[in-house]
């Protein structure tokens, strides 16, 4: 379990939730591998433990990705009320707004930012497959409602007035 600890770290320093995961799938295939059917017994608690080990990994990047999304999102609002325009990239935020650029957890590269013909923009982190669908905030058939079954974990665009509001 201490190889699937030292996995789940790799994501905190800046490597992709990809290469992580890849870590915690290969020490608990060794846990299987080592809890033989006379070992078992021996590897008990690790094999009890892995499901709920294995999910609170993942759900912490996630949480941590909507976390820089959600920064990212209260930056440009601040920024357009003082500009009175959106920035043309992510970079225009730092330091005046942000620290640094916010970080996607799941491609180990900054957050994708890009303005619209429209004037609004789309703000997305390239989801757990660490593919770049370009925005896509459509989930695949058969995957779960919500920001991480769709293909880009998209930030909601908000309603831009009474045609948009729901019925």
């Amino acid at each position: 379990m201490q190889e699937a600890v030292a996995a789940l770290r790799l994501a905190k320093a800046h490597h992709s939730w990809r290469e992580a995961n890849q870590g915690v799938t290969n020490s608990v295939a060794r846990v299987n591998q080592l809890a033989g059917a006379f070992d078992r017994i021996r590897y008990y608690i690790s094999l009890m433990s892995i499901p709920n080990f294995t999910r609170a990994g993942e759900r912490a990047v996630q949480t941590e990705t909507e976390r820089q999304l959600t920064l990212a999102a209260i930056a440009l609002k601040r920024f357009q009320m003082r500009q009175g325009k959106l920035p043309p990239s992510l970079e225009a935020l730092v330091p005046e707004l942000l620290p640094t650029v916010p970080y996607d957890y799941m491609s180990a590269k900054p957050l994708i930012y890009r303005l619209k013909a429209d004037g609004s923009y789309v703000l997305y982190s390239v989801g757990e497959d660490g593919k770049d669908d370009g925005g896509d905030p459509i989930p695949p058939p058969g995957a779960p409602p919500g920001l991480w079954g769709c293909r880009d974990a998209v930030w909601p665009s908000p309603a831009n007035g009474p045609s948009e509001a729901p019925k």
